[in-house]
C-alpha cells in the first residue's frame, strides 16, 4: 500500500476512509504512536482514483461551509416558539 495523505486527528482520517470505501477503494489507516498522526493508505492501483475522491470531498466540504456575510440578516424573521 502507498500513502495517500495524513491527518492529525482520527475523525478526519476515518471520514476519508469511509468515503473511499463507499467508492470501492480499499484503505488502511496507520497510526503513528506518540505523534497523533494518522496515515491513510491505499493500493497503488487505486491511488489516482483515491486522490480524485479526496479532492472532490474537499471541494464539497468547502462549499458547504461558505457563508456570505454581506447578506443582511433580519433577526425578526426568526420565531421564538
Amino acid at each position: 500500500m502507498v500513502l495517500l495523505t495524513t491527518f492529525n486527528n482520527q475523525v478526519s482520517a476515518q471520514l476519508l476512509e469511509s468515503r473511499l470505501k463507499a467508492s470501492g477503494v480499499d484503505t488502511k489507516i496507520e497510526v503513528l504512536e506518540g505523534m497523533d498522526t494518522y496515515r491513510v493508505l491505499v493500493f497503488e492501483d487505486d491511488l489516482e482514483e483515491a486522490k480524485e475522491i479526496m479532492e472532490s470531498a474537499d471541494t464539497a466540504d468547502d462549499s458547504d461551509m461558505y457563508i456570505d456575510f454581506d447578506d443582511e440578516m433580519d433577526l425578526d424573521d426568526f420565531d421564538d416558539e
